[in-house]
């Protein structure tokens, strides 16, 4: 019964769309799957080997203590980062991540699983909308200026029009 779960592991591990790497207690991956490789842009295979304890890139983050606690048993999911795998030496594209480290039943822990959340589509056009929006504000103020510009130039153009008028009087006496 044991074998045949765990091949339905593998088979949902590889077929799954979700990035999926698959660590042991000390940190270190000994799988990632076809979703991790289109996520990443880079070989599943650069994966193997990385030790997710010792990445530099998360040391230097205040998210390092709570991936640790998913080593410890716990279910942990990170808030939204921005990773980048190629200072890891594991290459790829950097992206707006939401990483969920999942324990995996065992005594007292066996393995973690790491599925990864792209948030990096969502992340962009939400800046998008900021810059047009912004963009948005500088053009109506533009406008806005141009009008009074406009404005107080007919204005002047009409004081001058009616200073150069002759008044009617004689100067003459």
């Amino acid at each position: 019964a044991e074998a045949g779960t765990v091949e339905w592991f593998w088979r949902l591990f590889a077929a799954s769309p979700v990035s999926l790497q698959l660590f042991t207690s000390d940190g270190t991956c000994v799988a990632a799957n076809d979703a991790w490789e289109r996520l990443w842009g880079a070989p599943a295979a650069s994966a193997i080997g990385y030790n997710v304890l010792r990445d530099e890139q998360l040391s230097r983050s205040d998210v390092l203590p709570q991936i640790k606690s998913a080593f410890e048993g716990a279910n942990v999911t990170l808030p939204r980062m921005f990773y980048d795998p190629a200072p890891s030496a594991r290459g790829g594209t950097g992206r707006y991540v939401v990483a969920h480290f999942n324990t995996l039943p065992a005594d007292p822990v066996g393995y973690v699983l790491l599925a990864i959340e792209d948030l990096s589509d969502a992340v962009e056009a939400a800046r998008r909308a900021e810059v047009q929006v912004a963009l948005t504000e500088v053009l109506a103020r533009a406008r806005d200026a141009d009008e009074a510009v406009h404005g107080l130039s007919r204005a002047l153009v009409s004081s001058s029009t009616q200073r150069m008028r002759p008044s009617g009087r004689s100067t003459t006496t």
